[in-house]
């Protein structure tokens, strides 16, 4: 429900402007994604992968070690995988920042809080 609603905000597919062909300049930003909590035995069972383009550099790690070093990482591959896979989904991506705290240096721009 909540990355639904994530994926909604950055693709502006709710707004008036919206248009599908061009990114509007509204960034989303996501705050305290250390708490996040899966269901029942994802968090060991989930891998995510990295490749470093050099044989057998291939990495992998767990959800529950992955949520411990870098929280804000499961937040952005979560909502990179339901982009477009092309230079409009990056340009997409680059409108989301995620925070791992409750704090974050965008505060001048007066972003509206939403409850869930």
């Amino acid at each position: 429900m909540v990355f639904i609603f994530l994926i909604s905000r950055v693709r502006l597919s709710s707004a008036a402007t919206s248009s599908g062909l061009v990114v509007v300049v509204n960034f989303v930003v996501v705050v305290n994604c250390e708490k996040v909590k899966v269901t029942g035995n994802k968090a060991k069972g989930k891998i995510y992968h990295t490749h470093s383009a050099y044989p057998g550099g291939l990495k992998s790690i767990s959800f529950e070690k992955l949520i411990e070093r870098a929280p804000e990482r499961v937040i952005q591959n979560a909502v990179k995988g339901m982009l477009p896979k092309n230079a409009l989904g990056r340009a997409m991506f680059k409108k989301l920042k995620v925070y791992a705290g409750g704090e974050h240096p965008h505060g001048a721009q007066q972003p509206q809080a939403v409850q869930f």
